[in-house]
Parts: C-alpha cells; sequence; structure tokens
C-alpha cells in the first residue's frame, strides 16, 4: 500500500472510530476522541451543581483538548488530503470536500464559542436565575455540536473512500 492510500487509510480509522464513539484520554486526538470528550464533559458539568467552579474548569479543559485534538486531524485534511483531492478527485468531489473544509471553521468557531460561554459562567457575573439556564443552554450547545462532529465524519469518511477508490483505479 502506497504513502497515499495510507494517510486515507489512516483518516478513514479515525472516522470509523467516530462512528462506533470509541476513544479515550490516551488516545491521539482525533474526531472519535472528540465526540468522547464531549460526552465526558456532559458528565463533568451539571448546571446545578454546587462545585459549578471545579465543573467549568473540567468542562473548558475538555473543549480545549478536543478543539487542540481537532486542529491536528483538521490540518492533515486541509493540507495532505487536500492535495490528494486535486490530484485524484472528480470535480464532484472537490466541491464536496470544499464544503466539508469551510465546516471545519464551523466547528472550530463551536469550540471557541464553546469557551467563551464557560468563561462567561465562571467570571460570576451572571446571576443564578440566568445561570442555570445559561448553564443548560451550554450543555444544549456542546451535544449539537457533537451531532454536527458525527454527521461530518460520516460525509467526510464517504468520501475519502471514494478517493481511495480513485487512487487505486489510477495505478
Amino acid at each position: 500500500m502506497d504513502d497515499e492510500t495510507r494517510l486515507i487509510e489512516a483518516i478513514i480509522g479515525e472516522h470509523v472510530n467516530i462512528i462506533r464513539d470509541v476513544g479515550g484520554l490516551e488516545r491521539a486526538f482525533n474526531d472519535a476522541t472528540v465526540l468522547t470528550h464531549l460526552a465526558q464533559a456532559d458528565k463533568d458539568f451539571s448546571p446545578g451543581r454546587l462545585d459549578r467552579t471545579k465543573s467549568l474548569g473540567k468542562l473548558r479543559d475538555t473543549v480545549t483538548k478536543c478543539e487542540a485534538g481537532l486542529a491536528v486531524h483538521f490540518s492533515r485534511e486541509e493540507t495532505a488530503l487536500l492535495e490528494l483531492f486535486k490530484k485524484y478527485g472528480t470535480e464532484e468531489m472537490m466541491v464536496q470536500f470544499y464544503d466539508l473544509l469551510k465546516q471545519h471553521q464551523e466547528i472550530k468557531d463551536r469550540f471557541a464559542q464553546a469557551k467563551s460561554r464557560a468563561d462567561k459562567l465562571a467570571s460570576g457575573e451572571i446571576a443564578i436565575g440566568l445561570w442555570n439556564a445559561s448553564a443548560n443552554d451550554l450543555l444544549a450547545y456542546m451535544n449539537k455540536t457533537r451531532q454536527i462532529i458525527e454527521e461530518h465524519a460520516s460525509k467526510e469518511e464517504a468520501l475519502f473512500r471514494a478517493l481511495r477508490k480513485n487512487i487505486r483505479d489510477s495505478k
């Protein structure tokens, strides 16, 4: 198997993990571990708990780790895979790939927004009545982010399999 196919296999492997929701803190940060961390954040941070500062710290740490892991994963897709799509992809595949690349920024922005919301909750500037509502909104926002990542990974996996087929057919 050549380097091009190995790269695609590695990234597809990450997406398979996402769909199965497999991963853990000790693994390399890829889409799968992001989903695991987001699921853990749901457990670490509960709006009615008394240890809000500790919970918010865990939540912020989780979001920061997920953000960093996605940056590495997205970088590989935005550089090495982009070149493979230019070389072996069809015009339709390129359009789909560019749409997925645009979604990378949306996902990055969602993580930045989650950190901002967590910081605002931790600041103590929010009245207690609004605090619980804001905390619940943040959890809903994070769950939606996780859904977006799952859908994104599923679309990428299908497209990357098609690219891998094009590479194999061209050799």
